[in-house]
């Protein structure tokens, strides 16, 4: 949907359409200001709107916190690319904030809203997520404290991620290497394989690169985005 051509956008965003269409029921308990039975469905425009902000919101907090941060002049770039986005979603121009002013006001007051409530379901799948498929594969304790340092702290307390000193330490240290070293990566460590496929494209390179298939595979699993027609 980001790095796809537009055919390839338009199909992703037909199939999420679909995907999320058969997402739907009822609350099985009171869960703040949603009480037991209430329905739900996750093409609802408040629910899109709030997935597509978490998107937004938590790729810039990334960038942040490791490159120098956005100018004001960006910053409202990357919202104006972001509505784009979100049309890909079934969101309108009067569905989303106008301006970078706007989507912010948006998201500090859902951070204190009710409608921001952990539940026991969503404490079970973030604990399954910072726990890693398999013991050996679990997230390692920086990038744990890291995740949670980033949520609002009555957010922090409802999913009971706790930070003592040591986590601090680690996220810390991590974080003072990753800024030291990930600006002087070549761009092709630095960015993700869809990226260097829709810059090839731009370029008009009809075959892409050993690299940039291998890196492809790495991130999804193929590699190139459009396998229709090939082979």
């Amino acid at each position: 949907m980001v790095f796809g051509s537009l055919d390839r956008a338009l199909l992703s965003s037909r199939q999420l359409h679909r995907r999320h269409g058969m997402i739907v029921g009822e609350m099985p308990e009171t869960v703040g200001p949603f009480a037991a039975g209430s329905r739900y469905c996750a093409n609802d425009i408040p629910s899109l709107r709030w997935v597509q902000a978490t998107l937004v919101e938590s790729a810039l907090m990334a960038h942040d916190l490791v490159l120098p941060p956005f100018s004001a002049e960006e910053r409202e770039r990357y919202w104006a690319e972001s509505r784009l986005f979100g049309a890909l979603f079934g969101l309108t121009a009067e569905d989303l904030p106008a301006d970078w002013a706007g989507f912010t006001a948006y998201t500090a007051a859902m951070a204190q809203s009710e409608t921001l409530t952990v539940s026991p379901a969503a404490r079970e799948i973030a604990a399954h997520i910072l726990g890693g498929a398999r013991p050996w594969l679990r997230p390692p304790r920086w990038y744990r404290a890291l995740t949670a340092r980033m949520l609002p702290e009555r957010l922090r307390i409802g999913f009971g991620f706790e930070l003592d000193a040591r986590d601090v330490r680690s996220a810390d240290n991590a974080l003072r290497w990753i800024r030291r070293v990930y600006p002087g990566l070549p761009d092709r460590l630095r960015t993700v394989g869809p990226y260097q496929e829709a810059q090839a494209r731009l370029r008009g390179e009809p075959q892409l690169d050993w690299m940039t298939r291998c890196l492809n595979r790495a991130w999804i699993g193929r590699p190139q985005m459009d396998m229709r027609g090939k082979g």
